[in-house]
């Protein structure tokens, strides 16, 4: 028997993500991050921001659950250096630096350092212990989503700001997404492959995202395989098969 699949949307949540959920939860709810703790400990699927659904985790008592940002299996991809150091290195060193949570790792988004616009304060805030992913600063002209369910290449998106196309280079965009998932063995059932194109002309790979609290971006793919998207890492998270 197919278990029905209940969600909660927060509240003004993304227009494409809310449409996508409307059109396919059996019964939907919208909450805010406020009213999490009103509602059942368990049983129900949240879709809104990252702090939504980390919200959701911790009133359900899960543990929030994260993939790597740069797998092992995928480093060839990246063409550039990457390492994790401490917060209080970072600051200390005083170097141009790429930085992102690494335990944490959607605390919040990565910036350059010293750089920054805004997202600098929260470094600061950091304990000096707390470890980061760190990464030499690259420029990307192009950057897409690829969305990945249960091993398959649903689809994607682009999200830069640059709105030039070219079919080649969309194909080899592709080719790159599709062997990244291959070996991508101990993936989670639902993710994402973001990848870019960088000032020489290589693809590489920007970074891997958890399904659990993933955007839709538009031109991606179908609402339903991002739905199933949402729902097949759900499941993997809480353990519940809805059949």
């Amino acid at each position: 028997m197919v278990k029905k699949r209940e969600v909660v949307l927060q509240r003004n949540s993304s227009l494409r993500a809310g449409i996508a959920v409307r059109a396919h939860a059996d019964r939907l709810t919208l909450a805010s991050i406020e009213d999490i703790g009103n509602l059942p400990k368990s049983g129900w699927m949240p879709v809104g921001s990252v702090g939504f659904c980390l919200a959701a985790m911790i009133h359900q008592q899960m543990d929030p659950s994260y993939v790597s940002t740069y797998p092992e299996c995928l480093r060839e991809f990246l063409h550039r250096e990457t390492w994790l150091d401490t917060a209080g290195n970072v600051l200390a060193n005083g170097r141009r630096v790429f930085v992102k949570p690494s335990a944490r790792q959607k605390l919040f988004t990565g910036f350059v350092w010293p750089d920054g616009d805004g997202q600098e304060i929260a470094l600061k805030d950091l304990p000096a212990n707390d470890v980061l992913w760190c990464a030499d600063p690259v420029s990307f002209t192009q950057e897409w989503r690829y969305y990945v369910c249960n091993g398959k290449v649903l689809g994607a998106g682009r999200y830069d700001d640059n709105d030039a196309e070219d079919p080649v280079l969309e194909m080899m965009l592709h080719y790159a997404a599709s062997e990244m998932a291959k070996q991508y063995q101990d993936a989670p059932a639902g993710y994402s492959i973001d990848l870019g194109v960088l000032d020489d002309g290589k693809v590489a790979l920007v970074e891997v995202n958890d399904g659990w609290a993933l955007g839709f971006y538009s031109g991606s793919c179908s609402s339903s395989d991002y739905f199933d998207l949402l729902c097949a890492r759900w499941d993997e998270i809480t353990g519940v098969d809805h059949g």
